[in-house]
């Protein structure tokens, strides 16, 4: 049974969550996001807790997005979940988000008439101290099964096709911290923002870059990131201009 520590963090998280999708809906109001309340979205997870951390699971979640900014079509299926460890007594006592491990798989279908191309797979990880392993890394591997996310939480029917029979699943690419936030970053920078956005558009991304600080990223696990800035976060928000 989830505790009152528990749902306090689920309520702050989903809060967040809740914000990010108000600030969606400038960016591109004919985006599709299921679930998209943080409720909905985020719950106490029943695997064991690591020490000193609260776990969340997060997803299964899908989005409907454009290709390209410029586009018109919603051409683009994603589907994600994941988890998010959150330090205890760091949001006990000072009611702060501080990230200690988290785990991201997403899945990109395109489609194709009447057929899902599964054309983008990846797992956002974090490794502590494993040598030869980058600290924060993206695995880019077939996600091939998590098409039934997407038929379920966006009605869609029809066959998928797996594209990435043959993708090196072993290659660890280093990368920022790309958990839930800051993968919808990621896709929201990629799909819904262009040179032609207007400055409502333009304002409600800036906005979602300042959300993202709300969450401090587990770089704190690394001391050899001497940049300060670095060793507070990680967190893709950095990569952005504002």
């Amino acid at each position: 049974m989830a505790t009152g520590s528990e749902h306090r963090l689920v309520s702050r998280v989903g809060s967040l969550w809740d914000r990010l999708i108000r600030e969606l809906r400038v960016l591109n109001g004919r985006v599709l996001v299921t679930p998209d309340k943080g409720f909905d979205l985020f719950r106490p997870s029943t695997q064991e807790p690591l020490h000193g951390s609260m776990r969340l699971d997060v997803g299964p979640m899908a989005l409907q997005v454009p290709e390209r900014a410029s586009d018109t079509r919603l051409n683009l299926y994603i589907a994600v979940n994941g988890f998010l460890y959150y330090d205890q007594v760091a949001f006990q006592q000072q009611n702060e988000l501080r990230t200690t491990r988290f785990g991201t798989q997403v899945a990109y279908f395109r489609r194709v008439g009447d057929r899902y191309d599964h054309v983008f797979g990846a797992h956002f990880d974090f490794s502590e101290d494993m040598v030869g392993h980058p600290a924060f890394h993206a695995q880019f591997k077939s996600q091939y099964e998590m098409f039934p996310i997407v038929m379920e939480n966006l009605g869609v029917t029809g066959e998928a096709k797996n594209c990435l029979t043959n993708v090196l699943a072993s290659a660890r690419v280093p990368s920022a911290q790309l958990d839930v936030f800051s993968l919808m970053l990621h896709i929201f920078a990629d799909r819904l923002i262009w040179r032609d956005s207007n400055e409502e558009e333009k304002g409600a991304f800036s906005a979602l870059l300042s959300l993202s600080s709300s969450v401090q990223g587990a770089g704190h696990h690394f001391p050899r990131f001497r940049n300060g800035v670095v060793q507070d976060c990680m967190s893709s928000r950095h990569w952005y201009p504002t």
